[in-house]
């Protein structure tokens, strides 16, 4: 296993397990606002509107106001991600059988997000990072696995209370839902896709669609995220499972939830970035994808560490962006991210972040992993929320925008 791929597995594992006096300790919120900036704004700190889409003033990329002046170190990350000065142009929305808004022709606008580690069931850390940025998140996301030792079976119920208390504090939930025992294993014969397939774990996944209807507000939830990677049980590389039953798992698990009339849900299917450098990861998405009526959003994981060279965005995500955009007409987020802080160039690739999703109209979110791990350190140091703060103000709540994530 390569410094990546592990880096990958523990930074992914520490969202597994949860101290016993919580539901569940987990990581992540999704942030749906309004990214709304002032066009009179100087170039010395503040940014343009463009056809609704955030689009950074060019010299904030190499001097932001509160941003320190570093050094790349390396190739990939010097070369930083220019700003358009014209957005794409407004494209028509449709919508599926499925309910799911397409891209085919949509002009969305960038939201942001954040994940925490105490996700749905804390979010004091949440708002301390709306306090350093100055806007509010409006999607609260957290991981649940299908299973926990019998002290902590309770975490993998369906979160009602925790997301009722969201919804009631103005957040969009997400629940990054997992199909595995809660451990950090790969091989759990148990949680196989030919188990799912078979049907060995329809009672519970009733009992999930049954009480996401009963909640009946919006929801998202992310299945069985980075599929095409090797490091989670779901994975078709490991734990026995085979070529095509991914797909196979996903839709049945889905058509659970239409067999009991569940329209309040949106699924998010969600690959690891591929190319060169990402050890692990199957880059074949065509053979995962289970299908646009089964999809309403499509999102990429991917993060800038050393090991990898500190990409920026564009070299990041780009390569992935552009197959996935073959495959669906789904809208598309940055899922999952982090910047490294041992990247010397971090504040800077954070503004190239922005500033690259800002130029892709099939963008609709992109979301912070707010954490350390055992590798490498994500979190959202000072600076990093000083560079946010600079780029994107003021914000307003997207819940009256038709080709938002509540539409």
């Amino acid at each position: 296993m390569s410094k990546g791929t592990l880096d990958r597995f523990l930074r992914s594992n520490t969202r597994y397990r949860f101290p016993k006096n919580v539901t569940l300790a987990v990581t992540s919120c999704l942030l749906v606002t309004m990214i709304t900036l002032d066009a009179s704004a100087s170039s010395a700190g503040q940014g343009t509107l463009a056809s609704n889409r955030l689009h950074l003033d060019s010299t904030l990329v190499t001097s932001p106001s509160s941003a320190p002046q570093t050094s790349t170190s390396s190739s990939s990350s010097a070369s930083m991600d220019a700003p358009t000065t014209k957005s794409a142009s407004p494209r028509k929305t449709t919508t599926s059988t499925a309910g799911a808004t397409t891209t085919s022709d949509a002009q969305y606008r960038l939201d942001l997000g954040l994940e925490v580690k105490t996700g749905l069931w804390d979010v004091a850390p949440v708002k301390s990072v709306e306090s350093a940025i100055g806007h509010k998140f409006s999607v609260v996301m957290g991981y649940i696995g299908w299973s926990y030792p019998a002290s902590e079976s309770h975490a993998s119920e369906f979160p009602t209370a925790q997301l009722e208390a969201l919804s009631n504090d103005g957040y969009l939930p997400e629940i990054t839902w997992q199909p595995s025992d809660g451990s950090s294993g790969v091989s759990q014969p148990n949680y196989s896709l030919a188990s799912i397939i078979d049907g060995a774990h329809d009672s519970y996944i009733r009992s999930w669609a049954e009480a996401a209807k009963a909640y009946g507000k919006p929801l998202l939830i992310r299945f069985a995220q980075e599929m095409n990677g090797n490091w989670y049980p779901w994975s078709e590389q490991v734990n026995g499972n085979s070529p095509g039953e991914y797909v196979e798992a996903w839709q049945h698990v889905h058509n659970i939830f239409a067999e009991k009339g569940v329209t309040n849900v949106k699924w998010v299917w969600s690959p690891n970035v591929v190319g060169s450098g990402v050890s692990g990861a199957f880059s074949d998405l065509a053979e995962l994808y289970p299908g646009n009526a089964y999809v309403d959003y499509v999102g990429i994981d991917g993060y800038s560490y050393p090991i990898d060279g500190c990409p920026a965005a564009s070299e990041l995500f780009g390569p992935t962006l552009a197959i996935i955009s073959q495959l669906s007409d789904r809208p598309a987020m940055i899922a999952e991210t982090g910047i490294a802080t041992a990247c010397s160039s971090h504040a800077l690739l954070m503004a190239s972040l922005l500033n690259w999703a800002s130029a892709n109209p099939h963008i609709v979110a992109l979301i912070w992993f707010d954490q350390d791990t055992a590798i490498e350190n994500y979190s959202l140091t000072s600076s990093l929320e000083s560079t946010i703060h600079t780029f994107v103000s003021p914000v307003t709540m997207r819940s009256a925008d038709p080709n938002g994530f509540q539409s």
